[in-house]
Formats: C-alpha cells, structure tokens, sequence
C-alpha cells in the first residue's frame, strides 16, 4: 500500500497552492493505471494527515513513518516538493519526490525532473516512468498513458479549479468545492472525473437532484476511464439514485477485485443496509473482519452503524466500542469521534444517557480539535438531546444555538434542519407550542426542498405530536394515521411508526375512544421492546397507567408506573421518575391509599424540584390538585388552587389545550367543594368547550362532577 502526499509549495506563494492537490492527483493516477501499485485513497490520506497532524515536509522523521504505518496500514510514502520559476505564461517548474519505506524510515527512491508548466502532466509521466523502473514494475501502455492524461482537465484554468475543487470538498467547503467544480465542467463538459467530484460536492451540499444528475453525466462519460475509476463512478450513480441492486452489484465487483480496501467492503455494507438487506449486510461485515485489514476501526464503525438501523442497540454498542478501541491505538482521531457519535447514538436508545453525555463531550471535543464542525455540529446536536433526557431543557437550547450557528456558517442545510427540528422539539417540551409548530413546519419543507423524503416522512409524526398537544385533533390524527403507514409501509421504520402508534395512543385517549388508545399504545410498546428501547418502554407504560385510570383499573395502573418509576430511577432520570411517580400516586389515589398517595406526592415534587419539561410540571401540578381535593387540608387546597391558576395561564400562553382544560376542571372543582357559585357554570362550559373540540374524555368527567 502506498500513501501519495501533496507535495510541499517550495515558493509559499498562494498562485501555485493548487498545484499541490495536482500533483497529487495526477501522481495517485500514474501510479494506478495498469493495476500493479495499491493507493490510499485521496480521502483517505486527507484523513490520516489530519488525525497525525503530519508535518509540511518532504523528508518525514522514522517516528513519523512508523506511525503512518500504524494508522493506515501503509508500507511506502511518496513524498515531495516543487518550486515554480519565472512569470505565469513561461513559468517553469522542478519537482522532487521522495519514496520512503514505512517499516525501516529509509528513502527507497529519489527523483527530480524539471520542465515547463504547461507541461505538467508530461514531467509526472516522466517521473512516474523513472519510479515504476527504480520499483521493477512494468512500463504503461499507450491506452494507459492517455488515461492518466484524463484524470486532469486539459484547459490550464480548469485543471487549477478542479484541484481548488477537490481540495475544498476534502476541508469539507462544499459551497466552495461546487463553485469550483461547476467551473470546471463548464470549461471542460465531457471531463467525467469532474461531474464525479461535482456530484459528491452536491451531496456534501445536500442538493440531492443536482447531485443525481452530476452522477449520471460522470457516467454516461466513464467509458474511457480506469476499470477501478469507472466501478466507483457506476457505483455512485446508481447509489445516488437509490437503485440499490445495481450499486451493491458494482461495489461487490470493487470489493472482489481489491479485497484489502476497506472503503470499497464498508461501502457495499451500507448499500446492503440501505436496501434492507441487513442479513447480506451482516455477512458481508463477517467476510471483512477475516481478512487481513479485519481490525480496520472504520469495519466495526459500519457494523455499528448497519446494526443500529437493524434496532439492535447492544450489538451497535459492542461494535461502537470496538471501533473506539482500535481508532484510538491506531491514532485516527476523527475516526475516534465518529465511534463515539455511534456508540452514544446507541447509549441513548438502550437508557444509559449519563454515559452518552461523557461520549458526546469527547466526540465534539475531537471534531474541534481536528477541524471537522460539521461533524462537531452533529455532535453538539446529539448532546442537545441527551441533554433534554436528562431534564436539563435551558442546557440543551444552548447546545441547540451552537449547533445551528455552526450548520449556517458551514452552509449545512442538514445539520441545520436537524438542529432546528431538535429545537422545535425542545420548544414542545418547555410548553411554547407556537415555536414548535413554526419550527417543525419550517424543517418538514426543508427537507422536502431537499428531497430527503424518510426525514420529512418522520417530521410528519413530530408535527402529529405538537398538533395534538395544541388540541388540534382532527388534523393530528390525519396527519398521525398516514404518518405511521408510511413509516410502516414505505421506509419501514420501526422506531418511528413506534412513535406514530404512541401519539395515536395518547390522541384517542385525549377523545374517550378507550379501545383504540390500548390498541396503538400496545402496538408502540411491541415495537418498542423488540428494539430495547428502554426510556421508551417506561413512557409508553406511563401512558398505559394513564389508560387503565381512565378505565377504573387502578391495581394494574399501579403496576405499570411502579415498573416506570423503576425503569427511571434505574436510569438516574429523575425528572421522568418524578412525573412516574406522580401517576402512581393517582394509581394510588384511585384504589383508596390514601397516605401512600400521599407520599408517592411527595416523592414526585422532590424528583422535580428543579424540573424544566413542561409535561413533568404540569403531571405533578395535576396530581398535587387531585390529591388536595381527596385528602388536603383547606390551606392545602387554597396552594393547590394557585398553581392550577399558574398552570393554566402558562399552558395558555403556549398554546398547550389540553393542559389548560385538565387545569380549568379541576379548579372548578376545588371551588365547588370550597362553595363558590360560579364552579357550577364553569363546571357546564368546560363540559360543552371540551365535547365540541373532541376533549369527550374530559367533557364526561365534567358531567360527572355536574351529576
């Protein structure tokens, strides 16, 4: 394996910068053609520079060397420099390569070659001819010359922009990287390489229409390119396309002709796990871990990934740390991040958010510290919710502010539509309703601009959510029941459909319509511990005990949030084990225990004293209410009074329906058993407000107080 460096700019000057992504390119293309040299690839390289902070030199130290080795598996260094002479059109240049041995830090070879600029791509093909004879590898062919001459434009400016280009899409600048590219083409239209890069830079740049027609340009132009340039080009195509069989196809013929590129076997296991075909995905990780480069950390950060997506949380786990494990021997820091990214993605889902917490501050850290934001910015967002599980709302807007400036400064219209969702969900949870449905609706069409239909599919089930929460219930179940169809049916998300069913549970609940709530709260629980979801489980056992309150069952919904409380505490999730124990006090409540509701009470607002989620507060408000209207004292019921008043307004101001209605009966009664007068005609108003708007739930209990 031989990992080609850009040579170093001799004169400093920033006119000829480009010529050193050039050179590189053109030298990786000299050396490949015929197939008798193995390259790392220009990422790949990128890559390892980056994580080794590799120094500027042409002449690397045999630490420096060994340690090359040990991070990317490479046995030769091709190494250099070039000085430019005289003015632009008579510019002439001297190039000097060194190759050097990984093993011993001995310089294997050293070359130097003089000529004119505008002969550039002759001087690398002289010099390459003196590296393959000094090597013992054969000479190239006549076809094999004129392809290496294809694997830069013609035209000197577009041969500057494409490698501006190239080097920007590596700095991850992909407006940069699509302005130059666009140049390119447009100076030279039939230069397959520069659609290729075109398309990736669209991609980067989440323009995914341009990027299917860039692919497909590159390759209605690939006949005459490498056989490995033109597999990759096909590849591309038809995975940029969503045509799924023809991509695994054509990486599985990359993979069988150079089984030691790992980027070619990763690259075919997220083609099989993008097809659905998981078990295809799973054997094909199997067939890399037995070969020699098996213990490549970027293997097992697939496996975690391609397993995550199977719902197979502790799988991913497993691999995630492994990848961790050998990124961080191997000094691959940007790797170390990614690993961490995956393993707290699977962290969360399994209810260890604590631990998760810890891994994103690492993974954010590394990203900074290797000038990778964009992968900072996903990271900031992760924390950002994991800082939402832990009840730590005002932490978590921070983290989301952070986050969305980073996105808009990189022109990331992913990572800021998925900062700005977090946010409307953050929005939702701190009760200002009116955010979170402005925000959702804003990120539903950017990701249908965008032309990511699986992201603005799942949005749909967050809008379902902040719809409901504002009462608008008609439009919430639409929008909820074709939601979880389509997550069903179309992408067969699980998670998400779990997620549908749970909001169509707790709408039907909203309406009185018992039956149906069970049926989509059972089905969201099923789907829900087929996957281990954990903190999920406890919620949808919460909404349950809900259910079995409502249908006078309370032994059983005693025992669902006893296993809540339990679950949360386990956790250390203290603000949902303060809203669980408030359920199970209204359990209590309801079967005659009096004093244990009581005390279930009082554990619940010692849980949640410096709560900040909207949905705790206004459970324990609620429950402290119904508790003083059993078993309270008259001062009791007077404070319990004042927070409803608070509560409601509150709910009032974020838009939170059904929070202000629940609030509203049970001040009328707290003031009917007090004797005011006018609780009685309060008492006949709620009941007809909430039957028109589809509260019927609350309307009978209404009614029921009424007589």
């Amino acid at each position: 394996m031989v990992a080609v460096l850009a040579p170093r700019n001799l004169s400093g000057q920033a006119s000829s910068a480009w010529l050193s992504t050039a050179l590189a390119e053109m030298l990786s293309a000299e050396l490949t053609a015929g197939s008798q040299v193995r390259l790392l690839s220009g990422e790949s390289v990128d890559r390892m520079c980056r994580e080794l902070s590799l120094p500027t030199v042409d002449n690397l130290a045999p630490d420096t060397l060994q340690r090359i080795r040990a991070h990317s598996g490479v046995e030769l260094v091709l190494t250099g420099s070039y000085l430019v002479l005289g003015a632009a059109d008579s510019a002439g240049i001297r190039l000097n390569l060194r190759l050097q041995e990984t093993a011993t830090g001995e310089t294997a070879v050293l070359l130097t070659q003089t000529g004119m600029e505008r002969e550039l791509l002759s001087i690398v093909l002289g010099l390459g001819a003196r590296l393959r004879e000094r090597l013992g590898i054969g000479p190239l062919t006549d076809e094999q010359v004129r392809r290496v001459r294809g694997a830069m434009p013609t035209h000197p400016d577009a041969a500057r922009l494409y490698a501006e280009g190239l080097l920007a899409l590596r700095n991850h600048e992909a407006p940069l990287a699509v302005e130059r590219l666009e140049r390119v083409v447009a100076l030279e239209p039939n230069f397959a390489p520069g659609h290729s890069a075109l398309a990736t830079a669209f991609k980067h740049f989440f323009l995914e229409t341009r990027a299917r027609a860039s692919a497909r340009r590159a390759f209605e132009l690939s006949e005459g390119l490498p056989r490995e340039e033109r597999l990759l080009v096909v590849a591309r195509h038809h995975e940029m396309n969503a045509e799924w069989a023809l991509a695994i196809e054509a990486y599985r013929t990359l993979f069988e002709f150079f089984p030691d590129n790992v980027e070619y076997g990763t690259a075919l296991v997220c083609a099989q796990a993008s097809a659905g075909l998981t078990r295809e995905a799973l054997g094909t990780l199997e067939t890399l871990q037995r070969l020699p480069v098996g213990e490549d950390a970027r293997i097992d950060l697939v496996a975690a990934t391609a397993t995550a997506q199977a719902g197979d949380f502790q799988a991913s786990r497993r691999h995630a740390e492994q990848a961790v494990a050998r990124a961080r021997r191997a000094g691959q820091e940007l790797l170390v991040a990614s690993a961490l990214l995956a393993q707290s993605f699977a962290m969360r889902n399994l209810g260890e958010h604590v631990q998760a917490l810890a891994h994103l501050e690492e993974s954010v850290r590394l990203s900074l510290a290797k000038g990778d934001r964009g992968g900072a910015a996903r990271g900031i967002i992760a924390r950002s919710i994991v800082l939402i599980d832990l009840g730590r709302m005002r932490d978590a807007r921070n983290s989301f502010a952070t986050a969305l400036r980073v996105a808009r400064e990189l022109q990331n219209r992913v990572i800021e539509a998925e900062a700005l969702g977090n946010a409307a969900w953050l929005s939702c949870n701190l009760g200002d309703l009116k955010v979170a449905l402005k925000h959702t609706r804003r990120v539903k069409e950017m990701f249908r601009r965008m032309e990511m239909r699986a992201e603005e599919a799942a949005y749909d089930v967050q809008l379902g959510m902040v719809l409901r929460r504002r009462g608008n219930l008609d439009e919430a179940q639409r929008l909820l029941e074709q939601a979880r169809q389509v997550q069903n049916i179309v992408f067969g998300d699980e998670y998400m459909e779990g997620w549908a069913s749970y909001e169509l549970g707790l709408l039907y609940l909203d309406r009185g319509e018992l039956t149906l709530a069970r049926r989509w709260l059972e089905r969201a629980l099923e789907l829900r511990r087929a996957k281990g979801l954990r903190l999920f489980i406890a919620e949808t056992e919460l909404a349950l005990a809900g259910l079995e309150l409502e249908s006078r069952r309370p032994l059983e919904a005693l025992a669902l949030a006893e296993r809540a409380c339990a679950l949360y505490a386990e956790q250390r999730h203290l603000p949902m084990q303060g809203r669980a124990q408030a359920v199970r006090a209204q359990a209590l409540l309801a079967g005659g225990e009096l004093q244990q509701a009581r005390e279930a009470l009082s554990q619940a607002r010692e849980l949640t004293a410096h709560n900040e989620h909207v949905l705790v507060t206004s459970e324990v408000v609620l429950t402290e209410a119904q508790v003083a209207l059993r078993t309270g004292t008259s001062e009791e019921r007077q404070a319990a009074a004042r927070r409803l008043h608070a509560l409601g307004l509150q709910a009032a101001r974020g838009e939170m329906l059904g929070v202000r209605l629940e609030a509203r009966l049970l001040q009328a009664e707290l003031a009917l058993l007090g004797g005011e007068t006018e609780a009685t005609a309060e008492l006949r108003s709620l009941e007809s407000e909430a039957d028109r708007l589809g509260y019927r739930a609350l309307a009978r209990k209404a009614g029921a107080v009424l007589g």
